[in-house]
C-alpha cells in the first residue's frame, strides 16, 4: 500500500509540475503563470551565466505550445531585455523577448504587506502578467490568473544581474548616454 501511494504521489507531482509550467525538469523555471487559461513561461537552461546557456519564452496551453522565443537554445542577449529591483518592502521588474515587430513583455510586481495575524509572517501580494506589444502599440495585457498566484516564481534581481549578466537600470543607463 505504501508504495502504491508512493507512486501516486510521483504522478501527482510530475502531472502538478506539467500543468504550471512549459519547462522541462532539467530548465530553470524564470517565471511560469496562467493567463486565459494558457501557460506563459520563461525558462533557463541550469548553466546560464554571462557567457553560456540560453533563455526561452514559451507560450500556450500545456502540450500545444504556441510561441517560443528564440526557437533555438541561444543566449539570452540575442533577443532578451531584462532589470528588476529590489527593496525592503518588495520588487518588480520585467523580462522582454523580441521576434519580428512583436515585442512579449513579462512583467512582475510584489511587496509585503501587513503581518498576518495568524501566523506572524509577512504577505507577499504582487501582480504579475503578460504584454504584447505590434509596431509599438500595445495589443494585449494579460494579468496572471489569481488561482495562479503559486505558480508565478519572484525573479530575483540577483540572479538576472549578477548570475546572469543583464545590466542593471539599462533605461536609466540609456537615457544617461551610459
Amino acid at each position: 500500500m505504501r508504495a502504491f501511494l508512493t507512486v501516486l504521489l510521483v504522478i501527482f507531482s510530475v502531472i502538478v509540475f506539467a500543468e504550471t509550467s512549459h519547462c522541462s525538469k532539467n530548465e530553470k523555471i524564470v517565471f511560469s503563470c496562467v493567463v486565459n487559461k494558457k501557460v506563459v513561461s520563461i525558462c533557463a537552461s541550469q548553466d546560464l551565466s554571462p557567457t553560456t546557456g540560453y533563455m526561452q519564452y514559451r507560450f500556450g496551453k500545456i502540450g500545444a505550445l504556441e510561441i517560443q522565443i528564440p526557437k533555438l537554445n541561444e543566449h539570452p542577449f540575442k533577443s532578451v531585455e531584462a532589470d528588476a529591483y529590489q527593496a525592503a518592502s518588495g520588487q518588480n521588474g520585467f523580462i522582454s523577448f523580441k521576434s519580428g515587430e512583436y515585442l512579449y513583455v513579462i512583467n512582475w510586481s510584489s511587496y509585503r504587506s501587513d503581518q498576518n495575524a495568524s501566523n506572524g509572517s509577512s504577505i507577499w501580494l504582487g501582480e504579475s502578467g503578460l504584454v504584447v506589444v505590434h509596431k509599438e502599440k500595445e495589443i494585449a495585457n494579460f494579468k496572471c490568473d489569481p488561482t495562479s498566484d503559486g505558480d508565478v516564481l519572484e525573479v530575483d534581481p540577483y540572479y538576472l544581474h549578477s548570475q546572469v549578466g543583464f545590466p542593471q537600470n539599462k533605461k536609466e543607463s540609456s537615457e544617461n548616454g551610459t
